[in-house]
């Protein structure tokens, strides 16, 4: 036993840094797949949170159109919230100190502050007695109001309330929504309403878990006469949730991809350097199967090393990392909840995968003779099989079949693997082949050293591993990294060409002729829950007229009808909507007086650049303003923004220069694009560490060969030069293919995001993607240093006579 275990840890103790590589490379395994698994296993939670995250436990929402004197009778299993919303223009100096008067719309909240919180409709707060209110952080920082200040409030009736401030509360729940928000005493909203009999202007409800939608019908059949809107459990919230849930299995499945190719050619070489304690323990009369037990446990070892230490730093980075990332019902940001199996599957899943890839090795072993095993663990010609090929060339073949067909999720990220697993089949034999073209038609040439790293390149198979490492990594994490530019630009690309942006318009167009501007701009639109084809769903309606301010809609017709619309390809595409099909909507579907027109779709426009849930509708202008009149939503300027802020000062609109507008839309790409570029971090430094596990065990396995090199005249330094040349071909030739073959693998992973009707188009960056592959190649060249340390250090004499 002492002697197993001797032989078993011998390697931990003497090469302490290979030991440290291979620990490093598992743990980082580790660490990616429990940020994987968290995030993909808290998405469907995620989405419900961000859908919650405004409103609470609500389910279900009920309004009157002159608010409820006696509230209704809900079922018995159902829990509620009775709500008083009023609205007040009330008047503030401005906090950028122009020496003006401004109105502002403000919401009033009436409500139980206690109940409302336990509901998880407003944060916690000290409920205002009727001479006080509690206001939104937003509010306090624009208008600059502090605990003691007095708020003046119009009320409906024409006369004021003055009401101290007592508490100030963040933006979280429904005032993340609601930002400039008073929240008082039900009396006291009753009074700005000028109603003193209401008792709820609307009912928020929290229905059974599993009854939303049964709940909603009882409650619309029981009364006719109120407006009962679903909020959870819809169609198209569950299509939101698997949306989001697919695409992060989509981030995890190419991350995966990527590890095994790097941890399954990297174990594979560890495990033949271990062939000589099988090899000695056999010599001494151990069995087949205890031999064989001293590299697996000493795997096991590595792997669970390795795993402990991904753990933790997963668990030290968390709530930093993820926190950001995985909204809550009170906002975002504190502790992340952590499934029980994800702590487990790092700790179980580096050992489990560092022992499986031994596997092949104990089975090889089993029937060799000992000598064999002992003395044939060296570096020697590397011999692609022909079998191997022809399955890469086939796997291949099945990418593109997959590819061009329209055959779902599964068998797109199929088709994603099969394409990296045959490139990766395929490249030994390619670089075999080079290798033997170099080494039968350059003997005599000019570049010795150059020609010798050629053919090392193809004949020796930790060299041939590293370029197949690299090739894997620089396809993943590249398109990881496009994936991620190309999503931060759903929100940072500019829609609005312009100074800046009016909204929260409550007049006509021609009222605004006030404004000195050098142009202007309306962007007609409203949003609707409404019925289009019989089949409920979410619109934005937009009134069609050509403009040179507003991108956010693409591939507009020259002209529409009055009885034409087009909609969103995405939206055609999951309504099953074609050119040419007849569409009926009903505008204005939550009034007492809807409008139905009838409609012939056009060919489809694309809207995500300036809404991901691509729901747009566009009708003739002139059709819009017949159903909505002739009331904009938004305004759009040139000229000098401090003058049209001056004259908006005294009116309801909102005023926000374009700048602020983009600040304020780029936080919301943070999420994602940050998981992606984590990833692909990540997958430079598992690159990094492999190829310099890779370069330090074929150096050990090569030092035999060196020797006798520097034996027979090289000097240090062209061997090192060697080793460099056989680094940049494995850092540069994966480059080449993935110039090659990159948009491809692009182009599949865009197609999988189209199967899930998520629309990601991707976007070029020449610059940073050439900034991107140049960083990691440099990272994994630089690796060469590691090998050139030790070659400066070995003792020649005494390698040639071990041998």
């Amino acid at each position: 036993m002492r002697l197993f275990l001797k032989l078993c840890f011998k390697n931990i103790t003497i090469k302490p840094f290979r030991t440290l590589v291979i620990v490093l490379c598992l743990a980082a395994v580790s660490l990616t797949f429990s940020l994987c698994l968290t995030i993909s296993s808290a998405s469907k939670a995620a989405v419900e949170d961000m859908i919650r995250n405004s409103m609470g436990r609500t389910d279900i929402t009920i309004q009157a159109a002159r608010g409820f004197e006696t509230l209704p009778e809900l079922p018995a299993d159902c829990e509620s919230l009775p709500v008083i919303l009023a609205s007040s223009y009330f008047q503030v100096h401005d906090i950028n100190n122009y020496k003006y008067v401004q109105k502002r719309s403000v919401y009033v909240i009436g409500v139980d502050t206690e109940r409302a919180a336990k509901f998880g409709f407003l944060p916690k707060c000290t409920a205002p007695s009727e001479n006080e209110a509690v206001i939104s952080y937003a509010l306090s920082q624009r208008f600059g109001y502090d605990i003691g200040d007095e708020i003046t409030l119009p009320c409906a009736d024409g006369t004021e309330i003055i009401l101290a401030v007592s508490e100030i509360v963040l933006n979280k729940n429904d005032l993340s929504v609601m930002t400039l928000a008073v929240i008082t005493a039900p009396e006291t909203a009753r009074t700005v309403l000028a109603s003193p009999g209401t008792s709820a202007t609307i009912i928020y409800i929290d229905a059974p878990d599993g009854k939303e939608s049964e709940t909603a019908e009882q409650l619309c059949a029981a009364y006719t006469d109120f407006h009962v809107d679903q909020v959870t459990s819809t169609p198209e919230s569950r299509d939101s949730i698997r949306s989001v849930t697919m695409a992060f299995l989509i981030i995890f499945a190419v991350t995966l991809l990527m590890i095994l190719f790097i941890i399954s050619a990297f174990s594979k070489n560890i495990a033949v350097e271990r062939l000589a304690v099988i090899g000695t323990l056999r010599s001494i009369g151990a069995e087949k199967g205890s031999a064989s037990l001293t590299l697996l446990t000493e795997c096991a070892v590595y792997g669970m090393i390795g795993g402990i230490i991904g753990t933790v730093i997963f668990y030290a980075l968390k709530d930093t990392f993820l926190g950001k990332m995985i909204p809550r019902l009170d906002g975002i940001g504190g502790s992340v909840s952590v499934p029980p199996y994800v702590p487990v599957f790092g700790l179980v899943i580096p050992a489990v995968i560092s022992c499986a890839v031994s596997f092949a090795s104990l089975i090889r072993t089993s029937k060799m003779p000992v000598k064999d095993i002992i003395f044939g663990g060296k570096d020697n010609v590397y011999q692609p099989s022909v079998s191997g090929a022809v399955t890469g060339i086939i796997c291949i073949f099945v990418a593109v079949i997959l590819f061009m067909g329209s055959f779902g999720f599964i068998p797109s990220l199929v088709g994603l693997a099969a394409f990296v697993t045959g490139i990766c089949l395929v490249l030994p034999k390619i670089l075999s082949a080079v290798s033997k073209i170099t080494a039968k038609h350059t003997y005599g040439g000019r570049f010795p050293v150059m020609r010798l790293a050629l053919i090392q390149s193809g004949t020796k198979k930790t060299a041939v591993m590293g370029t197949v490492i690299c090739t894997a990594v620089v396809m993943m994490t590249a398109s990881l990294y496009i994936l991620s530019r190309s999503a931060e630009g759903l929100y940072s690309v500019r829609n609005f060409n312009c100074d800046a942006l009016i909204t929260n318009l409550s007049e006509r167009s021609e009222y605004y002729d006030i404004i000195s501007a050098d142009s202007k701009e309306f962007i007609y639109t409203a949003a609707e829950t409404t019925e289009l084809n019989g089949r409920q769903t979410s619109v934005s309606i937009f009134g069609y007229h050509r403009s040179e301010m507003f991108k956010g809609l693409r591939d507009l017709p020259e002209s529409l009808g009055n009885d034409e619309i087009a909609l969103d390809r995405q939206m055609m595409k999951r309504l099953d909507i074609h050119e040419g099909d007849s569409v009926t909507l009903t505008l204005k579907h939550d009034t007492i007086r809807p409008v139905t027109l009838t409609f012939t779709a056009v060919k489809g426009i694309d809207s995500v650049y300036l809404d991901q849930k691509c729901n747009a509708a566009v009708i003739n202008l002139d059709t819009y303003k017949s159903v909505y009149h002739d009331y904009p939503s938004m305004l759009l300027v040139r000229g000098d923004t401090e003058l049209m802020h001056r004259q908006l000062i005294d009116k309801s609109a909102e005023f926000e220069t374009a700048d602020e507008y983009y600040a304020r839309m780029g936080e919301g790409s943070e999420s994602i694009t940050g998981l992606l570029d984590a990833l692909a971090v990540i997958g430079i430094l598992l690159a990094v560490i492999s190829v310099s596990g890779q370069q330090m065990i074929g150096f050990e396995q090569r030092k035999h060969e060196l020797a006798v090199l520097r034996s027979q005249g090289m000097s240090i330094s062209q061997l090192s030069k060697m080793l460099l040349c056989e680094t940049l071909l494995t850092a540069v030739l994966p480059v080449l293919l993935y110039l090659c073959t990159g948009r491809f693998v692009i182009l599949i992973i865009e197609h999988t995001l189209s199967s899930l009707d998520m629309q990601i188009p991707i976007s070029y960056e020449h610059l940073g993607i050439a900034e991107f592959i140049a960083i990691m190649a440099a990272a994994v060249i630089l690796t060469v240093l590691i090998p050139i340390f030790s070659l400066k250090r070995m003792n020649t004499a005494e390698q040639l006579k071990c041998e």
